[in-house]
């Protein structure tokens, strides 16, 4: 392992209602669910060891059991030597629906850290290590990869409509949306603990703790 490498979190947060279709209009931004769960990011190292770790640095307290790693392997497409970081949200205690997943939103490193490469290719080059999912899971909460693993959907449009779907009361596991900028590129060196940028804009649906 060259470093530990910590997520890039947006910066600030927007009012859905003022900023939501705003921001769809100027076609700069797609969208993916905001999933409930703890910002994880999986590490595969050269020799196909996959460790889980926390925004932090740590390594999370949950790991993937012996299986779990044994079907990572056999579901990603991973080059051999190569190391790996993706980042996601490992949904665990936090929500009734779904447990001991990780789904992924975004690649950080793929033999090296992709500094300056742009969302789009980034993200194609995740849904490539997935082997390209279209099938939703059974709860049609995230694109099936395996048992374990999920990739976040990514959307073009209708950011409102989708923003108001995570209001269902039986969706726990969805806080709002995270949009990205598609021309944006990698511009940190993800070696800073909450490092913020402006590529990424967070819409959170309102509750007891949160209002916008």
């Amino acid at each position: 392992m060259d470093r530990i490498l910590f997520p890039p979190r947006p910066k600030g947060k927007m009012n859905p209602k003022a900023e939501l279709v705003s921001a769809e209009r100027t076609g700069r931004f797609v969208a993916q669910r905001k999933f409930n769960g703890t910002r994880t990011l999986m590490y595969v190292d050269s020799e196909g060891g996959i460790t889980l770790f926390d925004r932090y640095g740590r390594e999370n307290k949950y790991q993937f059991s012996h299986e779990q790693k044994a079907e990572a392997r056999e579901a990603l497409i991973l080059q051999a030597g190569w190391e790996y970081w993706l980042d996601g949200e490992l949904m665990h205690f936090k929500t009734k629906g779904i447990k001991n997943t990780l789904v992924f939103y975004d690649l950080l490193w793929e033999k090296e850290f992709l500094f300056g490469c742009n969302q789009i290719e980034r993200l194609q080059r995740l849904a490539a290590i997935c082997n390209h999912p279209i099938s939703l899971d059974t709860d049609e909460k995230a694109l099936y990869v395996s048992q374990s693993l999920r990739l976040a959907e990514v959307f073009d449009n209708d950011f409102m409509a989708l923003f108001e779907q995570s209001f269902n009361p039986t969706w726990d596991w969805c806080e709002g949306l995270v949009l990205r900028d598609r021309n944006s590129v990698l511009d940190t060196p993800c070696y800073k603990v909450n490092e913020e940028v402006r590529w990424q804009k967070r819409c959170r649906k309102p509750n007891k703790n949160y209002n916008h």
